[in-house]
């Protein structure tokens, strides 16, 4: 719906292919205070930790639901280099394309079915209070066990997505790939959450008396 990159046909001309989508006076807002180092895509990515950050949309929070999103400028490179690895970092996990995924913290230990029977309501789950982790049963005799209880609750637009991925497959029988992915997604939410509290820590003094595009 928002491409980053956009392909431009000025009248009587070709295509002019990969336009940032970015309008140029922004962008060069950007140039000037951080430098050559704040390309379209480098913007994204500050953006995109912009909007994770947990400070930013508690403080927001009514301008967002009421108005388009205003993204604080950088007071310097270095700030806005920091929140730029944060945002790629996030971006690269929310697409699954991130090392970090390749290392599952979670098993699916019992054979059977794999077919989703239950609810995944409340009597689904059970929580271990001293690992802090949760137990989800699928059906009565397999589970997904370990699943870190910041990525079971972390909550996006509204949605709880560990637990919405699961109640969206209700009545089917999950592949090996399915399983495996199911359980890339629990560390990819689970290292959402680190990399938002990091993004609260880099953006530090930026909200305040908030100069935004």
């Amino acid at each position: 719906m928002f491409p980053l990159w956009v392909n431009e046909k000025p009248q009587g001309k070709g295509f002019l292919p990969n336009e940032p989508n970015i309008n140029s006076k922004v962008l060069e807002r950007y140039e000037k205070i951080v430098g050559a180092e704040a390309t379209p895509f480098r913007v994204h990515m500050y953006v995109y930790a912009v909007m994770y950050s947990p400070s930013y949309r508690m403080i927001f929070n009514e301008n967002i639901s009421e108005d388009f999103i205003h993204i604080p400028y950088p007071t310097n490179a270095k700030s806005f280099n920091e929140l730029s690895a944060h945002g790629e970092t996030l971006f690269r996990l929310h697409t699954l394309n991130h090392p970090a995924l390749d290392h599952l913290v979670t098993s699916f230990p019992e054979e059977g079915s794999n077919r989703i029977t239950r609810s995944i309501g409340k009597d689904d789950w059970k929580v271990d209070e001293d690992k802090g982790t949760m137990r989800v049963w699928i059906n009565d005799e397999q589970y997904f066990d370990g699943i870190p209880g910041e990525a079971w609750e972390l909550s996006i637009g509204g949605y709880f997505p560990a637990q919405k991925w699961l109640k969206d497959r209700k009545g089917r029988a999950l592949s090996f790939n399915e399983i495996i992915d199911y359980q890339r997604v629990i560390v990819a939410l689970a290292e959402t959450v680190r990399v938002m509290g990091e993004i609260d820590d880099a953006m530090a003094g930026l909200l305040d008396g908030m100069d935004a595009a």
